[in-house]
C-alpha cells in the first residue's frame, strides 16, 4: 500500500496537524501503544516538518479513514510488525535525506 503511494515522495507534501486533531489521534495512538513506536522513529520532529494539509483535503481523508475503520485497521496489520516489514529504519533515513 505504501509502496504503491510512492510515499516518499508522498510525505514530503505532508502536514497532519489539523487532520490528527480530528481523528482524536491523541486517544487513537493511545489505544494503538503508539506512543512508544512515535518516538522510537523520531517522529515529532518528522511531523513538524510536514505540510500535508492540502494533500489530505484532496483524498477527503477523514471520509477515508471513517470508512477503512482505521482504528481497527491499524490493529489488524499490527503496526509494529507492519512497519518492520517495510525497513522502517532505512525508509526513515531515505526520507530524511530526501
Amino acid at each position: 500500500w505504501w509502496t504503491e503511494l510512492e510515499c516518499s515522495r508522498w510525505w514530503t507534501e505532508l502536514e497532519c496537524s489539523m487532520w490528527w486533531t480530528e481523528l482524536e489521534s491523541s486517544r487513537w495512538w493511545t489505544e494503538l501503544e503508539c506512543s512508544r513506536w512515535w518516538t522510537e522513529l523520531e517522529c515529532s520532529r518528522w511531523w513538524t516538518e510536514l505540510e500535508c494539509s492540502r494533500w489530505w483535503t484532496e483524498l477527503e481523508c477523514s471520509r477515508w479513514w471513517t470508512e477503512l475503520e482505521c482504528s481497527r485497521w491499524w490493529t489488524e496489520l499490527e503496526c509494529s510488525r507492519w512497519w518492520t516489514e517495510l525497513e522502517s529504519s532505512r525508509w526513515w533515513t531515505e526520507l530524511e535525506s530526501s
